[in-house]
This record gives C-alpha cells, structure tokens and sequence, in this order.
C-alpha cells in the first residue's frame, strides 16, 4: 500500500534513481467464507476504515480511495488496491497463505493433520 508514497519521496530526493517495490506480505483476497458463505474479511475492513474515518486516517492510495467512495475499505484488500499502485512492483508470494485459510476462509484444513471428509 505504500509503494507510491515511498517512490515518490525518493524520487523527489533524486530524480535519476531506478526505483522498485517488492510485495513480500500476504495478498489478501475478498473470499467468501466455507463456513458462513458471507465475505468476513471484507466486512471486517470495512469497520476498520470506520474506525480510522473516525481519526480523520487517510489511505495511502489515495486513488484507490476516491475509486471507491464510501467503500474505500476496498483498498485494504489488494485485489481492489493492485490496479491503482504506480510503482513498478515485484511480487514474491506463496502458494497459499497461512493465515487466509483458517481466518478468512475459515477452513480448519490448512494443515494435513486438521483435515476432516467434511
């Protein structure tokens, strides 16, 4: 999320430096729930940006945020943030996230030992 507002700062410093961004942090997605079959996660961001609307908190892709008006809690998945990055970004991800599986999908079976027929 702060690729651009670091590009553009080092840039400002010095025009002629080649600058990159490397994504090595989750990707989250808006999944719906197998528990529940309701986008948690989305709803979640969406009381975030709530709470950080009510300490007058800006996004850091501002562009992003205008896009998407009163939803702007977009922005934190970054699927909806992606488009509107304008750095040059080098992504590193794995295959599947630790975390996605049992918090944001809500699947007890993202190891081996956890993993039932249902």
């Amino acid at each position: 999320m702060w690729a651009d507002f670091f590009m553009d700062y080092v840039l400002a410093k010095n025009s002629k430096i080649r600058y990159w961004a490397l994504a090595d942090s989750a990707f989250y997605v808006d999944y719906k729930s197998l528990r529940n079959h309701q986008y948690d996660y989305k709803n979640q961001m969406q009381v975030l940006q709530a709470t950080l609307n009510d300490q007058n908190a800006t996004f850091p892709q501002a562009a992003c945020a205008q896009n998407y008006g009163n939803m702007s809690y977009m922005c934190f998945l970054t699927e909806y943030m992606f488009p509107f990055i304008r750095a040059p970004l080098f992504i590193i991800q794995s295959g599947y996230d630790a975390f996605q599986i049992p918090n944001i999908l809500q699947s007890k079976c993202y190891k081996m030992s956890n993993c039932t027929a249902d």
